[in-house]
């Protein structure tokens, strides 16, 4: 999660409060479906941003009510109240987030901007600043695979894993991936690990020679 903190102070020498201020954040280029722009919940003590419901406080006391930031089409909006003076509102800014709760996120370069609204006729300038986004390659997952399989001699071969589920959240494919199965425990020189062999029709698996 990318957070201001630290990079940005608030100056309104004429006021006392922003009653009726709207601070605005949006994100302006290369905006994805899954991005969120959020307010960091440090609590209720000393100068710290909370975030109660719908509400935002400062030092404990709400300072105003917050909307959006969830959608590409719908910006972030802070509306404050006659508590929110400029520590206050300097404190939101530098506690705003971006995150993104995609699995695979979209790796383009992000704008977002800020604009500020006073209460009393004031409108800052519009700044910007722009969010690198790194996506983590998310390890494939192997479910429904434990428990007790049964194998008498002489047999045919038995399958191990006919309810095994096999995903990978940020993958369309397997390309270069490989999967080791192994008797891990009480192996015999005589066991043996195949793949049966279903056929070439819809949803089979089919063996062809070796794949070495």
């Amino acid at each position: 999660m990318h957070s201001w903190q630290t990079l940005h102070s608030i100056i309104d020498p004429d006021l006392v409060d922003f009653e009726d201020g709207v601070l605005t954040v949006s994100l302006t280029a290369n905006a994805s479906a899954d991005d969120r722009l959020e307010i960091r919940n440090q609590g209720v003590g000393a100068n710290k941003v909370g975030v109660i419901a719908e509400a935002v406080t400062f030092r404990g006391l709400v300072i105003g009510t917050f909307l959006g930031g969830t959608s590409v089409s719908e910006p972030f909006e802070i509306l404050f109240n006659a508590t929110a003076n400029q520590a206050a509102v300097q404190a939101l800014v530098r506690s705003l987030t971006f995150k993104n709760v995609s699995d695979a996120p979209s790796t383009l370069v992000r704008t977002v901007a800020l604009h500020l609204t006073d209460g009393d006729g004031g409108s800052s300038v519009t700044v910007t600043k722009s969010i690198n986004i790194t996506s983590v390659n998310d390890a494939p997952v192997v479910t429904n695979f434990s428990g007790i399989s049964s194998y008498t001699e002489d047999d045919l071969a038995e399958a191990i894993a006919i309810d095994a589920i096999v995903d990978d959240l940020d993958s369309a494919d397997f390309d270069l991936g490989k999967l080791i199965a192994s008797v891990s425990a009480n192996s015999q020189a005589t066991d043996r690990m195949t793949i049966r062999n279903d056929g070439t029709g819809p949803r089979q698996i089919g063996t062809v020679d070796s794949w070495r």
